[in-house]
């Protein structure tokens, strides 16, 4: 995923790349694989459609997946989000309905005083290699969105003839 424009400018020089990576490379489109309510006053799809809402205006890729998953998954309509606001590096903030969503990392629920409850079903995810999303409504824990998974945009290519 590339953060920042100047990022993709300075890419316009490379000439060859190298991975060093253990694991798999992915390319294609994130969608969400699960979603989880961790909070006894929300079901797992309530706190999927506060995160839908809430990600509508986000530009990060994962934002925009939980939205496009949204709409090809569920029927349910979104509402517009109040109050909305990108945090970099940790995920966004909105108002839904009058609920006060946080959507991102682990590192915004805790810099929020929220600490995110340790589901098994985290560490899973996080195994496979997928990314999880937090996401608090009115300062209380209340789900988990993971892992992505991207679906192929054709078969990702490489030349190993460096």
């Amino acid at each position: 995923m590339v953060r920042e424009g100047d990022a993709l400018e300075r890419l316009a020089k490379v000439k060859k790349v190298a991975f060093d990576k253990t694991g798999t490379l992915t390319c294609g489109t994130p969608k969400v694989v699960a979603a989880e309510s961790i909070s006894t006053e929300y079901a797992s799809q309530q706190v999927y459609w506060l995160a839908a809402c809430a990600e509508q205006l986000s530009e990060h890729p994962l934002g925009k997946a939980v939205v496009s998953s949204w709409r090809q998954d569920q029927s349910a309509a979104l509402v517009p989000a109040e109050q909305f606001q990108m945090i970099v590096g940790r995920g966004v903030t909105a108002t839904i309905k009058g609920v006060q969503v946080l959507a991102g990392n682990r590192e915004m629920m805790e810099s929020a005083g929220i600490e995110p409850s340790a589901l098994p079903d985290v560490q899973v995810f996080l195994d496979s290699g997928g990314t999880i999303i937090y996401l608090a409504a009115d300062k209380k824990t209340g789900g988990i969105f993971g892992p992505f998974r991207y679906r192929a945009a054709g078969k990702c290519k490489y030349d190993s003839g460096a």
